[in-house]
């Protein structure tokens, strides 16, 4: 009847941007076909993790944080004790030199508050980077075990707004963390602590022009680990 569908599993398409020949062929009953050609956009890179630039903080609260401009819409989200996370409403202001996102919360949020900022491109490509809010109580003791994590693609967790953050990632909670990446960057300072487990070292990067540790964890995962932060493997 000349209506059809056909889904590709995401296994048979090439990681990148680009665009992909696709040649469809049909056949009728008695043996008669008609091949058309044509181009399909794909685009599967997830634009880069948010990267927070600083936060606006009161006595026992936060009423907002900045992060550099991102190629992708920026939205936040707040972890909530129960494991649910929720949207962190909030008024968005680029800053005239156009190199600084300002949100303003509606609502200030009490010291303590896990934050994701997610950004998304026009493709749907989404990535998270995940805060820790915590400058009143020392020693932060964090964990990725939040089954809901993985619905905000968490490519990154920032320690540096956190007192002597403790962070522990085994190999289930990194691979949870994202459908399209196996790999963690973890940012922080040298007050913090990351426990990785059975991770194995794997040489060094630059990212932004700082230095970061590789680690690899399992079979498939991989953790980047700002080289100022304290590693336990």
């Amino acid at each position: 009847g000349g209506n059809w569908s056909v889904t590709v599993p995401s296994s048979a398409i090439t990681p990148g941007t680009y665009n992909a020949s696709m040649l469809v062929t049909a056949t009728d009953a008695v043996g008669n076909v008609r091949t058309i050609s044509s181009t399909l956009a794909i685009d599967t890179e997830a634009p880069e993790g948010p990267i927070l630039s600083n936060v606006n903080e009161g006595v026992s609260d936060y009423a907002g944080i900045s992060t550099q401009v991102n190629d992708g819409t920026m939205e936040l989200f707040a972890v909530n004790e129960d494991n649910s996370i929720v949207s962190l409403p909030a008024t968005q202001t680029t800053n005239a030199g156009n190199t600084r996102v300002d949100f303003d919360f509606n609502t200030p949020i009490p010291d303590g508050t896990y934050v994701i900022v997610q950004s998304s491109d026009a493709a749907g490509n989404e990535t998270g980077t995940y805060v820790v809010l915590d400058d009143e109580n020392l020693g932060t003791n964090l964990n990725l075990s939040n089954p809901n994590l993985g619905g905000f693609e968490v490519h990154t967790v920032d320690l540096a707004f956190a007192e002597e953050a403790n962070l522990t990632i085994t190999e289930d909670q990194l691979l949870a963390l994202s459908q399209t990446t196996n790999t963690l960057v973890v940012r922080g300072s040298d007050d913090d602590t990351v426990n990785v487990n059975g991770a194995v070292a794997a040489g060094t990067t630059q990212i932004d022009g700082q230095a970061y540790n590789i680690y690899t964890l399992g079979d498939e995962g991989r953790v980047i680990i700002d080289a100022d932060i304290t590693v336990n493997i």
